[in-house]
């Protein structure tokens, strides 16, 4: 074996903790956010309270009424025999789950204009409200107001909306408000207590 060579001093240990990884932090990682958030002041609570029921809201809508058929004689269940599927749809059903991912990613960018205080954040949280109202007036409202594939069937056959469409406008809204209130944030001024 080698012998250490004489002029070199052994490494000196991690002054801190960093090098030892999330799970050794103080409180880890959860900890840490929770401690971010609450030093960041009450308008980041607002911002990320607003963002984080905008997100719910859209989860929700996804899995709430969209529309459903109703026919005077009867049920539509009844009435439509194998085609039953057709007299309601959910939110989710009527465009492939588009509004979970844009919960998600609303909710990570409401994290970052509230507690990271970015403005390119709260835009994202703007964009992402606005393209969700585009997406329940241009796409999933006009479902509601059609005569639907039944009606053909049945001439007293009429579409309704669901829950669903109040629902991801009432989202689309708050997320806006949240973006707004982000903006008026700056990096790096003294929290608002």
């Amino acid at each position: 074996m080698a012998e250490p060579e004489a002029g070199r001093t052994p490494a000196s240990p991690p002054a801190g903790e960093d090098s030892k990884g999330i799970s050794a932090r103080e409180g880890g990682f959860l900890r840490g956010a929770i401690d971010r958030l609450k030093a960041s002041g009450r308008l980041s609570w607002a911002v990320l309270g607003l963002a984080t029921v905008a997100a719910i809201l859209l989860v929700v809508a996804e899995f709430s009424n969209l529309r459903h058929t109703t026919v005077i004689t009867a049920t539509c269940h009844d009435l439509a025999g194998p085609d039953s599927g057709k007299c309601s749809q959910t939110g989710a059903q009527h465009h492939s789950y588009a509004l979970v991912p844009l919960a998600l990613l609303l909710f990570a960018m409401g994290w970052g204009a509230a507690v990271g205080r970015s403005r390119p954040a709260a835009a994202a949280v703007i964009a992402i409200g606005a393209a969700v109202i585009v997406i329940a007036f241009a796409i999933d409202l006009p479902v509601t107001r059609k005569a639907g594939v039944l009606a053909e069937d049945f001439s007293n056959a009429k579409e309704h909306a669901g829950a669903a469409i109040p629902l991801e406008i009432a989202g689309g809204i708050l997320a806006i408000a949240s973006g707004a209130l982000g903006l008026r944030r700056r990096h790096g001024e003294a929290p608002d207590d």
